[in-house]
């Protein structure tokens, strides 16, 4: 499968009010001084797929700011991303806007609240049609592997070693060298039970050795 970014469109998307970049190439450079956009691109385009920006964060600014750092009422937040996967294209947009009522008796609107509309090739949809949609493309974990390098050093020790087994497959015990010791060390325990013992005897040593031929 070759999915490929052709066009990301911005409009009132943080402190970019329009910007439609153009991938015309099968890879493109983005230069800029400190603060004049980069990492925006990126949250969009992240946002867009995930909804989350480029640090992981569900929670961060989507709107306009004024020169006093607060929002710009009444703007429509939008970000769409034209696609290709394997010669056949499609269109992913997703918008934020603001919800303002006017209740009875009085003269102002009151604002209560955001509105996100989820469009696949131009059609309204769900939330849940969107993500399931996405998913079917590609996974979140598995975009952030391919595009990020630091993901999976961030990652716990218990998930790396999964995600490597995903990749590369299981391990037979008998391969792993100095097994035929370790059984010797066990005596018919299993690990778990071999290293509570451990924890209240006179084995670090033996301990450390175990750690790196189960890789915990």
């Amino acid at each position: 499968m070759k999915l490929m970014l052709k066009v990301l469109d911005l409009k009132n998307f943080k402190g970019i009010k329009q910007f439609k970049l153009i991938l015309d190439k099968t890879e493109v450079k983005v230069y800029g001084a400190n603060a004049a956009g980069k990492t925006t691109l990126v949250d969009a385009f992240m946002w867009l797929l995930f909804d989350k920006d480029s640090q992981d964060r569900k929670d961060f600014e989507i709107k306009t700011l004024d020169g006093d750092n607060n929002p710009i009422h009444f703007l429509d937040h939008e970000v769409t991303g034209d696609f290709e996967i394997d010669g056949r294209t499609f269109t992913l947009s997703k918008r934020l806007k603001e919800k303002w009522v006017k209740k009875r008796g009085q003269a102002e609107q009151e604002f209560s609240g955001h509105e996100t509309t989820y469009y696949i090739d131009g059609v309204p949809c769900k939330k849940a049609e969107y993500q399931k949609y996405v998913d079917e493309i590609i996974k979140e974990k598995t975009f952030k592997l391919l595009t990020n390098p630091l993901t999976f050093e961030a990652m716990k020790w218990q998930d790396k070693r999964k995600t490597l087994f995903e990749v590369c497959g299981t391990i037979n015990d008998v391969s792993v060298p100095g097994y035929d010791k370790l059984q010797q060390h066990l005596n018919g325990k299993d690990v778990d039970e071999f290293k509570k013992s451990l924890a209240n005897s006179e084995g670090p040593t033996i301990y450390f050795k175990i750690s790196r031929y189960f890789m915990v």
